[in-house]
């Protein structure tokens, strides 16, 4: 079994170790970098925390990881990959000590060829880090509350026998809440399972809880105020509101066999009380702590997709794929547990062996993970840039993106000093674009109209026959990335500017242009 456990760790590890510059950083990634210059330190950094929709938890990680190890794609995605790695351990060692070691075994595996964990483990956001400290906080309160207080204990000594558990759960919960809300949603869900336990079938552990709840509180203080204008701002305003198909779909993120894992879920629920206590005395010496676990599982497995959805339609949308995928070791432990307690256990490992190169063909062939585009392609678009301006093709950089930094970290790598001009705005780049080329001169163009929304010219915005950009005026290089330009933009383009060179990226681009 040990042989086993390393080989699915090592598979693992390649599955998000492999390919993990392969692509550029997309928009989000290079919103995390651009946030960590300068550092915590100045009271810029503090401002646009204060502006971001997420606490304060990664930024500071990553701002003290970059520290150490530089600001390069392989540095900045690193930590994700490490914690989706640490989780293929820590749930092998869950499920083996409240299941047996065949479904710690099976978990793992699942864990390991999820295609969803594997994508947000090759990404520099907090996503898996969060998924892997609320899966440790999950196993902390399993273990706090496993145990029965006896009565003639004082509450000193109770809290000296499970300190460990209790500081395991404070410190993984508190660090989840500051990593993102996410965590800080789904912490709440945790302790609201543990309060329904105690009230339900263990009053006597009361105590050990309610010291971890006052403990987290207070650690979160600091940043109280924070999430107070976090939800008076709204929080995320890009999402649209959930579909009842999005509910159903979210259920098979953990494997794309979705309705084998919706199976599995539902065995192991209806056989908790009986199987999962049998299990627990012959894999642990804590009678009753498989069934506990298993509820939990259940518990954030099912309940975490529901309220997300739930909020999402009566409030701020926040349910999609990567806030989701802190279920997925709960699914894949329900999966495991299921199968392990069904099958017999060469059957079992037999069955998993399946179901993981089913996973890996689909994934690797079939889907292309590792050589279809999935992410904005701001390197190639910044590359293409570069050349032009080491050529001396064009004399400056214009960007469409949502800060000029997502360009500039790239030109920077290659060697280039020159700083683009940004705007978020077809309308805005366009304008960019005169003044970078010297043609933004009077006299030189007639007025162009204002660009709208949907790439139309606004209410009296005719712009008549196209002025001349003078003599004097110098090619541009122009790139975009994640927000793409409008027709109208092109059109006006075309007008004053001969199209040189234009490369159409993944959702991103590049084009040479010189002034007519």
């Amino acid at each position: 079994m040990r042989a086993l456990f390393l080989a699915l760790v090592a598979l693992g590890a390649f599955l998000r170790a492999y390919g993990l510059n392969r692509e550029s950083l997309w928009n989000d990634e290079l919103s995390t970098m651009a946030r960590l210059d300068p550092g915590p330190w100045s009271e810029v950094f503090w401002t646009r925390i204060a502006a971001d929709v997420h606490p304060p938890g990664y930024l500071l990680f990553m701002s003290a990881w970059t520290s150490l190890f530089g600001n390069g794609e392989l540095a900045l995605r690193s930590p994700s990959a490490l914690a989706g790695v640490a989780l293929i351990a820590a749930v092998h060692a869950f499920g083996a000590r409240y299941f047996g070691p065949v479904a710690g075994l099976l978990a793992a595996a699942f864990c390991a060829v999820s295609p969803l964990h594997i994508r947000y483990s090759q990404e520099a956001r907090s996503f898996a880090l969060v998924t892997f400290t609320t899966f440790l906080a999950a196993w902390a309160l399993t273990e706090l509350l496993q145990h029965p207080a006896p009565k003639e204990r004082s509450l000193v000594a109770d809290l000296r026998l499970h300190w460990r558990s209790l500081t395991a759960l404070v410190l993984s919960a508190v660090i989840s809440a500051y990593l993102s809300y996410v965590g800080f949603i789904a912490v709440a869900v945790l302790f609201a399972f543990g309060w329904a336990t105690i009230l339900l079938t263990a009053r006597d552990r009361a105590r050990r809880l309610l010291m971890a709840t006052l403990l987290s509180l207070g650690c979160y203080l600091p940043w109280v105020h924070g999430l107070l204008q976090h939800l008076e701002r709204g929080g995320l305003t890009w999402l649209d509101p959930p579909q009842l198909s999005d509910l159903y779909r979210a259920f098979s993120l953990a494997l794309p066999l979705y309705a084998w894992a919706l199976l599995g879920g539902s065995i192991a629920l209806a056989t908790a009380w009986r199987a999962a206590a049998k299990a627990s005395r012959e894999s642990s010496d804590t009678p009753g702590a498989g069934a506990l676990g298993l509820w939990l599982a259940g518990w954030m497995a099912f309940g975490l997709p529901i309220l997300f959805y739930v909020k999402s339609i009566v409030s701020t949308p926040i349910y999609n794929d990567r806030n989701l995928l802190v279920v997925v070791p709960f699914f894949a432990l329900l999966a495991a547990v299921a199968l392990a307690r069904t099958v017999p256990t060469r059957g079992a490992l037999a069955a998993g062996l399946l179901i993981v190169t089913v996973v890996l063909v689909h994934f690797t062939w079939i889907d292309r993970f590792y050589t279809s585009p999935i992410k904005q392609d701001f390197r190639g678009a910044a590359r293409h840039a570069s050349a032009w301006l080491r050529n001396h093709s064009a004399n400056a950089v214009v960007c469409l993106a949502w800060n000029k930094r997502y360009f500039s970290y790239y030109l920077r790598q290659d060697g280039i000093a020159t700083e683009p001009t940004c705007s978020s705005r077809s309308e805005g780049a366009l304008s960019k674009l005169y003044t970078a080329s010297g043609g933004d001169k009077p006299g030189k163009r007639s007025k162009a109209g204002k660009l709208g929304k949907a790439g139309k010219r606004s209410k009296g915005g005719k712009a008549g026959r196209a002025g001349q950009l003078g003599k004097g005026a110098a090619p541009v290089a122009f790139v975009y990335g994640h927000i793409r330009p409008s027709s109208a933009f092109w059109r006006q383009v075309r007008k004053d500017f001969v199209i040189v060179e234009r490369h159409d990226l993944h959702k991103a681009g590049a084009a040479l242009l010189r002034p007519r």
